[in-house]
């Protein structure tokens, strides 16, 4: 009979973890509001953790209290990074604790 190993997970809530690839501790975890900017498809995108107390008020009078601003690199780089200078254009539910957020050097 011979013995099964066990894979290892990722630290972060039983994500994988690509070999060789380093992500911040912090994370956008599901559920999580994020502002998205208006290129927020764009593939090279921008996190900003928000603190607990901001909250904004949507075109429709609702408030929402998001944890995260996303956003692409055109507007990263139109902005020169300044998250409170991105055009918000809405908001949107994260989905899923897969890591995202990939650690550089700015």
């Amino acid at each position: 009979m011979s013995k099964r190993r066990r894979k290892k997970r990722g630290s972060r809530r039983g994500s994988k973890l690509k070999p060789g690839e380093e992500f911040t501790e912090i994370q956008p975890r599901d559920g999580d509001i994020v502002l998205i900017c208006k290129h927020g498809r764009d593939h090279a995108r921008h996190f900003w953790s928000l603190p607990d107390d901001v909250e904004v008020e949507r075109p429709d009078g609702s408030v929402v209290n998001p944890q995260w601003i996303v956003a692409c690199e055109s507007c990263f780089l139109l902005h020169c990074g300044d998250p409170l200078g991105i055009p918000i254009t809405g908001d949107a539910v994260w989905k899923g604790d897969e890591p995202e957020i990939k650690r550089t050097v700015n």
